[in-house]
């Protein structure tokens, strides 16, 4: 079987509540037989908080294993060794504060829970 990688944004009021409600989604709309190359593939998660003026793109693409700055090169690689793996937890990304409110403002919500985003690759 091969592996696709996936990137899913959801609200929640904690990590493990927002990794919940994307597994959850995620089983409602590709079905529970496995192999669905979504975060339903995922049993656990591990969270990287994004560094002062670092958005959440560019941690995306450090973990997709894009060069980043000295002072960074040991989040992108730690993030960049799950991201390699189908087997491994998925990663989940902390936006700062900035992006956000500008994350909740773009998308019209007025809740005080946090977005979160879970990349890796899974099973398909």
């Amino acid at each position: 079987m091969g592996a696709t990688d996936f990137i899913t944004t959801t609200l929640g009021k904690n990590e493990q509540d927002a990794f919940k409600v994307a597994k959850t989604e995620a089983c409602y709309r590709h079905g529970h037989e496995g192999y669905t190359g979504t975060i339903a593939e995922k049993t656990g998660f591990r969270v990287f908080e994004c560094p002062k003026f670092v958005s959440v793109d560019q941690m995306l693409r450090w973990a997709n294993g894009d060069k980043a700055p000295a002072k960074h090169a040991d989040l992108a690689r730690r993030m960049n060794d799950l991201f390699e793996d189908k087997w491994n937890d998925a990663i989940c990304i902390v936006p700062g504060k900035t992006e956000q409110w500008r994350m909740r403002k773009d998308a019209g919500i007025k809740s005080r829970q946090k977005f979160y985003v879970f990349t890796g690759l899974a099973s398909c």
